[in-house]
């Protein structure tokens, strides 16, 4: 007869000590699949703006050197009028609308430029232009507003496809980038008393280094319409149709290094962040509503540079970066939190990133501002691309000055890296 054997099961203690390991297991593997899940991420982002600066380059080479300007229309270097001017200082193409036949988009371009619409392109969240590129789609996603670019939308972008603001009455919006240029050091506000040897810039303008056709000390910058009157070389019209348009900042104007110059950045911003809109894409360098401003010294021998701090008083050296001022914005409500009969103050150190769509606008109240500025979702850096093409991640506690020379193209700042 054989021996009867017993079958025992796990006990209920058993199992639940088997559960809790596993838990703590997990636990302690989650963290690094996150990271590496980010590390991913950043690597594709960087893989973004590097196949960006490239294109960049090529668009210069067929340019005469020049890089695309940072929208299709004129600026007049002052606020936004509702009445156009010789020229026009309406929005119109991005600077990554005009590089898309180097990233092989070349039938969104055609079909856009080819339009009866094009030469008054107001692409923006703000009023789009119904310009179909796809007639496979319907509604706002067959425009040209409503294409997504794979390689204009980082990876680690916490928002949605869609802009948050600006949507037309039949709920319209535009698809997200994420990569804008730095056009500038900073924004000249009302409060702005910057003086010096490049002039004292308009209230309401980004911040020009000199005098001429283009506004902005960076690389990729607005126009500056120059016409006195009307005419055929002058009117409303986009830089695409006009015969003279204005020259770009070409490699020769990069003084200050192709290696040591910024060109553009990332940004977080989720409601007025349309790719194909030239308003809609660049940012300034400096808090355009931080505390102090940005101001020039004068050392003794060499040029005059920027710097935070008072322009009377440089050793202050008050004032802040840009990068990622929007997150204050966001943690202490947004737009709920603005000022308001029912509503209390933004906390200090809380202030929009614009208090309006876009730096060189009307004032159009806070219903219209933009929370993000250079901002991104890796934790504590933001990816910028020179203009030599590499792309490099900035420390958001960079030096402020530092990160300022880093804007200008032909600055002569030393920097202190």
């Amino acid at each position: 007869m054989g021996v009867k054997r017993e079958c025992r099961g796990f006990t209920l203690v058993e199992l639940l000590v088997v559960i809790a390991i596993i838990g703590v297991l997990v636990a302690l593997l989650l963290p690094a699949v996150q990271a590496a899940r980010e590390a991913a991420r950043r690597n594709s982002c960087l893989n973004n703006m590097k196949q960006i600066g490239i294109a960049l380059h090529n668009f210069a080479d067929r340019r005469q050197e020049e890089f695309p300007l940072a929208s299709t229309f004129f600026t007049e270097g002052r606020k936004l009028t509702p009445t156009p001017i010789a020229g026009s200082i309406d929005d119109g193409y991005s600077w990554l609308f005009q590089i898309l036949p180097e990233m092989e988009n070349s039938n969104i371009y055609d079909r856009a430029k080819s339009n009866e619409f094009s030469n008054n392109l107001n692409a923006s969240p703000f009023a789009p232009q119904p310009i179909v590129v796809d007639q496979n789609k319907t509604g706002f996603e067959s425009f040209v507003f409503g294409q997504r670019v794979e390689a204009y939308v980082c990876p680690s972008y916490p928002g949605s496809d869609d802009t948050k603001a600006g949507a037309l009455a039949n709920g319209e919006k535009a698809k997200v980038g994420n990569y804008v240029a730095i056009t500038s050091t900073h924004y000249r506000s009302d409060g702005d008393t910057m003086t010096g040897a490049a002039g004292r810039p308009p209230t309401g303008s980004v911040y020009p280094m000199a005098e001429g056709t283009i506004i902005g000390n960076g690389v990729i910058v607005f126009a500056k319409n120059t016409a006195k009157s009307q005419s055929p070389e002058s009117e409303f019209r986009s830089i695409l149709q006009v015969r003279r348009r204005p020259r770009g900042v070409s490699f020769g104007f990069i003084r200050d290094g192709s290696s040591n110059t910024f060109v553009f950045t990332e940004s977080r911003e989720e409601r007025f962040a349309s790719w194909v809109s030239g308003v809609s894409s660049y940012v300034v360098a400096a808090d355009p509503n931080g505390p102090g401003e940005v101001g020039q010294t004068a050392p003794s021998t060499g040029p005059k540079v920027l710097t935070f701090g008072e322009p009377d008083d440089p050793t202050a050296n008050d004032g802040q970066t840009a990068l990622n001022i929007g997150s204050d914005v966001k943690r202490n409500g947004g737009d709920q939190a603005q000022d308001g009969a029912d509503q209390a103050p933004l906390p200090s150190g809380s202030a929009y990133f614009y208090d309006k769509p876009y730096a060189h606008a009307s004032d159009n109240g806070p219903e219209g501002s933009r929370w993000y500025g250079p901002s991104s979702a890796h934790p504590g850096v933001v990816l910028h691309c020179f203009a030599d093409a590499h792309v490099e991640a900035v420390d958001e506690s960079i030096d402020r000055d530092t990160y300022l020379h880093q804007v200008t193209r032909n600055g002569s700042e030393v920097l202190g890296l």
